[in-house]
């Protein structure tokens, strides 16, 4: 019986050893893209947890205001929204690490759409104030439309974040809550 030359059994041991080094290799390259997943799942949660928290009124009465415009149709009414800016930090940081690539493509733009509106709230807001230091601390009408946007669109973010914030847990393990 001949179990062939050691040359034969040198190249298959080195063939078994090459398989089992790639094998563990890419165990190890998805079990590490898996934790960077769920560590920027969870970094994007807090985040937009507490955007969330930001846009309760009664948590913060005084970041909030009141301003008596006429909105698109014609009406006058009074617009209330949060005056001060949202964070953003740990999204820019995803987006420049090219980090965001690590979310599942429907969840990431998800996150970019909420994201993109943070980001023009934020400018909205700088925008009514620089309008209203500029008239010498009173509202102007051309600020309005701002206004009623900034408005419009905290209630959108207040709607839409919950179930955000459930589909970003969903990719990590957390007990508590935002």
């Amino acid at each position: 019986m001949d179990f062939g030359t050691p040359i034969t059994w040198i190249s298959l041991a080195a063939s078994l050893a090459t398989i089992i080094t790639v094998l563990f290799s890419a165990g190890k390259y998805f079990s590490s893209k898996n934790a960077e997943k769920a560590l920027t799942s969870e970094n994007l949660y807090l985040e937009l947890g507490d955007t969330l928290t930001s846009l309760d009124s009664s948590k913060f009465s005084d970041d909030f205001y009141n301003v008596d415009i006429t909105d698109r149709s014609g009406n006058h009414r009074t617009a209330y929204f949060m005056g001060r800016s949202l964070n953003h930090d740990f999204y820019d940081s995803l987006i420049y690490s090219g980090k965001i690539n690590f979310l599942d493509p429907l969840l990431q733009q998800r996150v970019q759409d909420i994201f993109k509106r943070i980001k023009t709230h934020n400018r909205f807001v700088d925008v009514v104030f620089e309008m209203v230091e500029r008239n010498g601390g009173n509202m102007p009408v051309q600020a309005h439309k701002y206004c009623e946007w900034l408005e419009v669109n905290e209630k959108r973010l207040q709607q839409e974040l919950p179930e955000m914030l459930d589909s970003l847990r969903s990719h990590f393990k957390m007990k508590r809550k935002a």
